[in-house]
């Protein structure tokens, strides 16, 4: 997300990670975007909100990081959607943490 630490030298955008850091779960997340099949992703509005940042933008651009922390490509906001939870789809909606 935007305000993120950098990592190493890169495109001087943001940093953007999906899963956790260096996990096999990054690692597919990040295969699945760039082979196309990954083309969203959501987020809590209340943790922006919590890190004093703003909601993401449409035109709004990141470096997608793998798991060992390189870019690996670019992704890009082309809509935001801020819906409560109830009213998401099932497969959209992430799930409250215990």
């Amino acid at each position: 997300m935007a305000g993120a630490a950098r990592r190493g030298d890169r495109s001087g955008l943001p940093d953007f990670e999906l899963g956790a850091g260096d996990h096999p779960l990054t690692e597919r997340l990040v295969r699945l975007v760039l082979d196309g099949a990954k083309t969203a992703t959501t987020s809590l509005v209340a943790e922006f909100e919590a890190a004093g940042e703003p909601l993401p933008a449409v035109g709004g651009r990141w470096a997608l990081l793998d798991r060992s922390g390189r870019e690996v490509g670019v992704v890009e906001t082309t809509k935001v959607r801020a819906t409560d939870r109830r009213r998401a789809r099932p497969r959209a909606a992430p799930r409250p943490r215990a």
